[in-house]
């Protein structure tokens, strides 16, 4: 076994399923809770990352704020690109604790390297997600070799412990996330599973959002039931027509929009920053509608 370090730092983005009644929004969330002082600082980041999708294309945005919680300090970072790009057809992007490194800053696992290893171009979006599932159950099974029982149920707080979600354009958009799971302190050693996702892409657009629950500002900014929401909404429409925007392009800008709004009207210092916006379009590569400086790295 190897040696416990006095710290150890999880990176993670929240999530939770809910219905509205003309919009689907299939929400994955968890937040990280505060870990023993004498263990780790915690990296959680408030995820705020909506995707609208039908047979035609796919746009997907993200926030960019990660926040750091530790003994001494409460700081944010607004650099974080959260749309990893695996090919010019291929996407990831995931919320929970993907990622841990150790008090020596040494990195035990990533779950978007993980994303990286296991792309193969052709092979199929379900078959892609699951080989990441594999890997990452049993990155999650070393923690606890590792670390023990007491510090393992310590950083993973939540019995969804993370979820990746996989997109691939090529001969049609494809969605497929796994969300992995542990039992309750109970189990010793904990059972790892998994619940495959497979979204339903039809001509009828979607929405789906992946992060904090924001189904108050979700209805306030789509219903268009206040003065705030009025006015944003008359301001999208204006730049919209000056632009000349139409398909996905008007989705791209409305999902912006959507983010910055949730960001200002939350008032969850958890989430923030600039909002990166990507489109992919059946049979042609991603594009960048608003690319990030975090995205550009």
């Amino acid at each position: 076994m190897l040696p416990i370090h006095n710290q150890m730092t999880a990176r993670c983005r929240c999530n939770s399923i809910t219905v509205l009644i003309s919009l689907v929004y299939f929400i994955i969330g968890q937040a990280l809770l505060p870990i023993h002082p004498a263990f780790c600082d915690i990296v959680a980041g408030g995820t705020v990352i909506v995707a609208v999708y039908s047979t035609d294309y796919i746009v997907i945005g993200a926030d960019s704020r990660n926040t750091r919680h530790g003994l001494n300090v409460k700081d944010h970072t607004d650099d974080v690109c959260k749309i990893l790009e695996l090919s010019n057809h291929a996407l990831f992007f995931a919320t929970g604790d993907i990622s841990i490194t150790d008090g020596a800053g040494r990195k035990m696992f990533d779950g978007e390297v993980v994303a990286h290893q296991v792309y193969i171009p052709g092979l199929s979006t379900k078959d892609i997600a699951g080989r990441w599932m594999e890997i990452m159950e049993h990155r999650y099974y070393e923690q606890f070799v590792r670390f023990g029982k007491e510090q393992f149920y310590s950083v993973f707080t939540k019995s969804l412990m993370a979820t990746g979600v996989f997109v691939d354009t090529a001969g049609g958009i494809s969605i497929v996330g796994e969300a992995i799971r542990r039992s309750d302190k109970n189990n010793n050693p904990p059972v790892i599973s998994h619940e495959e996702k497979i979204f339903p892409v039809t001509e009828r657009t979607v929405h789906a959002n992946f992060g904090i629950d924001i189904n108050p500002e979700l209805r306030e900014f789509f219903q268009n039931t206040t003065e705030r929401a009025k006015k944003i909404r008359a301001d999208l429409n204006r730049y919209i027509e000056i632009g000349h925007l139409h398909g996905a392009d008007v989705e791209a800008l409305t999902t912006k929009t959507l983010i910055e709004s949730i960001i200002n009207w939350k008032n969850n210092e958890e989430i923030g920053g600039d909002v990166s916006v990507i489109i992919g379009e059946k049979d042609k590569p991603f594009r960048w509608f608003h690319r990030t400086e975090g995205c550009r790295n």
